[in-house]
């Protein structure tokens, strides 16, 4: 084909292309745009990934499977690396080259060069050596610059649907996270119980649950996911649901946990982990049976406005073998009460020695100890966003217990 019938041919193209933003089907009309101007034998249009450090061949025609490889390796990295076309007459003679085809003699690669660096590479084969002119390259480099605008259109409008995607899934999870939590404390004479969590991002990894029992008993749970963001809201679903399934079955909460904390271990990629606390409360004894998993100590709140820690009795969920769980007991009196928190509620403040911490904690809940539980935990929750600048660095979740 004659040099002004190739040009001609690739503008064409790209006039075909000009407005086109769905990313494959665009790469298919530029590749076999290549091979009418350019006769290869095998050949596909490469694209970073930045995230895997590879580069993954998005079209091709002539190989027997899709390819992926390290985006430094080969005629095609070396490309990547310089941002330089390579003319291989002999691949035989070149070092670099990865064999893939074992029929391939030449190779022309270009790579694809806009102002946010190099994308990826247009790379040709042919199985006779000496194939590719320096015409043929000069052809395909002046393409490659006129097609990486719109490669490059395209794979934005791929990334903003991807995105689309990714923050509806996370509304979806946000909104059934949100249907989770206990809207309302259960009512139980004797006791007034308020809960509130906040989340560091759109969705989080705290939880608190409240689950009722007969003969005026409640269990209250606190739970803090390893991380942030959705990941550690799908581990503390997963450890809500095993809390639940258990305690159904009446065993004794070391037990529980020590259940959760084995399935926690077999289900979840390693290092994954829950710190958690879970008490039952005999309101008419005024004792509460408890497990800690490695979370930290809740406050009894005496009526006298003195604080005791409660113990932690095992460690956090998912590393069954580092020590027994054991269970705790806690006795109450008229007026005292308790208040459950996470570390998001304690590491805020603008350095660690500024932290409000638990003396923050028992500073403020002690001034309000004397008003009804939700002003109690809303009024502790609105310091911790004071003290953390209105942006808090994790997720705080607090629970408020109150005996009349």
């Amino acid at each position: 084909m004659p040099g002004d019938e190739r040009l001609n041919l690739l503008l064409s193209t790209l006039a075909r292309v000009a407005i086109a933003v769905e990313l494959e089907p665009t790469l298919q009309i530029l590749l076999d745009s290549f091979r009418e101007v350019v006769p290869f034998d095998a050949g596909g249009i490469f694209l970073r990934d930045a995230k895997d450090h590879v580069v993954r061949a998005r079209v091709t025609r002539g190989y027997a499977a899709d390819l992926k490889m390290p985006a430094d390796e080969g005629i095609v990295g070396s490309v990547l690396q310089t941002g330089q076309p390579r003319l291989v007459r002999n691949v035989a003679q070149e070092s670099a080259y990865v064999p893939v085809r074992p029929s391939t003699a030449a190779q022309l690669t270009v790579p694809l060069v806009s102002p946010r660096g190099v994308l990826g590479a247009v790379s040709l084969e042919s199985d006779r050596t000496s194939a590719f002119s320096d015409d043929d390259l000069a052809l395909v480099v002046l393409f490659a610059q006129q097609a990486t605008v719109v490669i490059e259109r395209a794979l934005l409008h791929e990334q903003a649907i991807r995105q689309s995607r990714i923050d509806r899934d996370i509304e979806i999870a946000r909104d059934i996270l949100q249907g989770l939590t206990p809207p309302v404390a259960p009512a139980v004479p004797g006791l007034q119980v308020a809960g509130r969590s906040m989340t560091a991002q759109s969705v989080g990894g705290d939880a608190y649950d409240f689950i009722a029992y007969p003969d005026s008993q409640l269990g209250i749970s606190i739970a803090d996911a390893k991380g942030k963001g959705l990941p550690a809201a799908l581990l503390a679903v997963a450890h809500r649901a095993m809390l639940h399934a258990l305690v159904s079955v009446e065993l004794r909460l070391r037990a529980t946990f020590t259940r959760i904390s084995e399935l926690l271990e077999r289900t979840v990629p390693s290092g994954n982990f829950v710190t958690t606390f879970y008490g039952i409360i005999d309101v008419a004894e005024r004792r509460m049976v408890y497990a800690n998993a490695g979370h930290p100590p809740p406050l009894i709140v005496r009526a006298n406005g003195e604080f005791e820690p409660l113990a932690v009795t095992g460690p956090a969920l998912g590393f069954p073998r580092v020590a027994p769980m054991r269970e705790g007991y806690a006795a109450f009196a008229p007026g005292d009460g308790l208040v459950l928190f996470t570390d998001g509620v304690t590491d805020v403040g603008p350095s660690p020695d500024e932290f409000f911490d638990v003396a923050g904690i028992e500073a403020t809940v002690g001034r309000l100890w004397a008003r009804d539980v939700n002003q109690i935990c809303n009024g502790l929750l609105d310091e911790v966003v004071r003290r953390a600048g209105r942006v808090l660095p994790d997720d705080a979740t607090a629970v408020i217990v109150k005996f009349d």
